[in-house]
């Protein structure tokens, strides 16, 4: 068992997408001089944060099939369209037949049911953004032309080339150039210049090109893909990801047990202390995000889970009922 848990964590860490802190010093000196100096190294396009769509348009027929990123980690064959791979699909009939298949990478965000922490400013009508460069601009823009019930977004509408840097910014990223221009560096030291390097690029872009935020940035280069991660998307995830992946049952515990564990409360059980920190961070969420609930609503639920350590069962039975319907119910979660 403890090889085996070895060999999962190694698994999770070869497949996690590097950032710039993960870089060899050449490249991560590049990167801060393609951000101070311009050039043409590195494409920059915005990551989004909805639900993954991977779509096979047949070069026979035209005829479309999907798979999901569960399906594909699995390696699981292609079906069907459902979900929001048909809806993305259902408005695609208008593309031309190719003469060799082509396959597309979504990422659909839902106007009103979406589990993503973003509040982007899309409206009524969702978003497919793909996000590979397969749908050309062109053919986004002649599909949104043909109709009104999905908005197609392509490659070429999510790219960044230039940066907001303010004085303050610009300063401190020459400070990094130096620090990298004045010899060999260990690991942590370059660990911590990307992460200096990440928060002020990602820092740089004041709103998403759909509205709200960003999550990030997706960085080509010749070498490599990496991310650059939004320290305020990864800080609001960081809080809110375990809560939702327990009450949406994705986290592989039953939703008898979680009931049981709160009426039952053990003031040592981790599923209690993500509560708190959840509830205490809820005042202060930057703007922009999406969340559970408000800060009123967040000081009352702190009363509540006070109470359910103290050993006040009948709380811990209402608690497990406020948080289980909010989370499982995203057009009811709030806006910062």
């Amino acid at each position: 068992m403890k090889e085996l848990r070895k060999f999962i964590r190694q698994v999770i860490k070869e497949a996690r997408t590097k950032q710039p802190g993960d870089l060899p010093q050449a490249e991560l000196l590049g990167l801060i001089n393609h951000v101070l100096d311009g050039g043409d190294l590195f494409d920059f396009s915005e990551k989004f944060a909805g639900s993954h769509a991977e779509i096979l348009q047949g070069s026979d027929s035209g005829k479309f099939s999907a798979k999901s990123k569960s399906g594909r980690s699995a390696g699981g064959s292609w079906h069907p369209p459902r979900g929001k791979a048909q809806q993305i699909t259902n408005q695609m009939g208008s593309l031309d037949i190719p003469s060799s298949s082509r396959r597309f990478a979504f990422e659909f965000i839902d106007a009103v049911q979406r589990p993503d922490y973003i509040n982007y400013l899309i409206g009524d009508i969702p978003a497919a953004v793909e996000y590979t460069g397969e749908l050309t601009k062109a053919e986004a823009d002649s599909l949104n032309n043909s109709q009104e019930v999905l908005k197609f977004v392509s490659l070429d509408d999510i790219s960044h080339d230039s940066f907001n840097l303010t004085a303050e910014d610009i300063e401190e990223l020459e400070s990094i150039r130096e620090e990298l221009e004045a010899g060999k560096l260990n690991r942590d030291s370059l660990k911590s210049l990307g992460k200096d390097a990440s928060r002020i690029i990602a820092g740089s872009i004041s709103q998403s090109l759909l509205g709200g935020p960003i999550e990030g940035l997706i960085v080509h280069s010749s070498e490599r893909m990496f991310k650059i991660p939004n320290p305020q998307y990864s800080d609001v995830q960081r809080i809110q990801s375990p809560l939702y992946a327990m009450f949406s049952g994705r986290g592989g515990v039953s939703k008898k047990d979680i009931k049981s564990r709160l009426i039952n409360a053990d003031p040592s059980d981790r599923l209690l202390k993500d509560m708190a920190s959840y509830l205490e961070a809820v005042s202060d969420l930057p703007s922009g995000f999406r969340t559970f609930f408000t800060p009123e609503e967040s000081k009352g639920l702190l009363d509540l889970l006070d109470s359910t350590v103290a050993g006040n069962q009948t709380d811990g039975q209402n608690l497990y009922v406020k948080f289980n319907k909010r989370i499982n119910t995203q057009s009811d979660w709030i806006n910062t």
